[in-house]
């Protein structure tokens, strides 16, 4: 995992594509309002057969003009 913490929610199927918005909160200081460079990683909860819960996906860069 990137940093250790989370947004919660679920992905839905858009165009034969997963999606998560995250919320948005409009202040100064939230990171959606700093113009960079951002890495986001998804991973979903899969506990079957014991061991690691958390199915990471690759990491994604994109940036915040």
């Amino acid at each position: 995992m990137i940093c250790n913490t989370t947004a919660i929610g679920r992905a839905r199927k858009r165009d034969g594509r997963f999606r998560y918005k995250p919320r948005f909160f409009d202040y100064p200081e939230f990171w959606l309002n700093v113009p960079g460079t951002y890495y986001w990683q998804a991973h979903r909860i899969a506990c079957s057969g014991g061991g690691d819960c958390q199915a990471e996906g690759s990491v994604v860069r994109f940036r915040v003009g």
